[in-house]
């Protein structure tokens, strides 16, 4: 039964938000139509010519930007060839920036959650050990 009353009282609100979206997206729709009327009688033919003209600048230059680039991209392709796979980063340091000895517990470039832990100027990278909350289910 006191199921049955929650299941009500979340339908109620989702009524009531539904409702309240719907009467948001009237008012802001209509707000739109009333300013574009606003705009229609406003403008002059030279004030639509201008538009047109900056908007066709703008489509140039991204034209241009959008081939430079793809043009750029096609000469790292021809000076490096295809890509054979995902590339390895490799780190050769025993020690960070702050000369802090590093120590793998784990594998960081194959685990999907660690923690990295300082211990007497030593940085250790080690498996984050799960938690009970998240082991256990959830639900009432």
């Amino acid at each position: 039964m006191l199921r049955d009353i929650r299941q009500e009282d979340e339908e109620l609100a989702r009524q009531k938000n539904s409702w309240g979206a719907t009467l948001l997206l009237t008012l802001l729709w209509v707000n739109f139509v009333y300013f574009w009327i606003r705009v229609y009688r406003t403008t002059w033919a030279s004030d639509f010519q201008e538009s047109l003209g900056l908007l066709s600048v703008l489509m140039i230059g991204y034209a241009v930007i959008v081939t430079v680039w793809i043009a750029h991209n096609i000469r790292i392709y021809k000076n490096k060839g295809s890509r054979r796979g995902v590339r390895v980063a490799r780190d050769v340091s025993k020690a960070d920036a702050l000369q802090h000895q590093i120590s793998y517990r784990t594998d960081p470039r194959t685990t999907q959650s660690i923690v990295i832990e300082i211990v007497n100027g030593q940085k250790i990278f080690s498996r984050r050990a799960a938690e009970r909350e998240e082991a256990m289910p959830t639900g009432s």
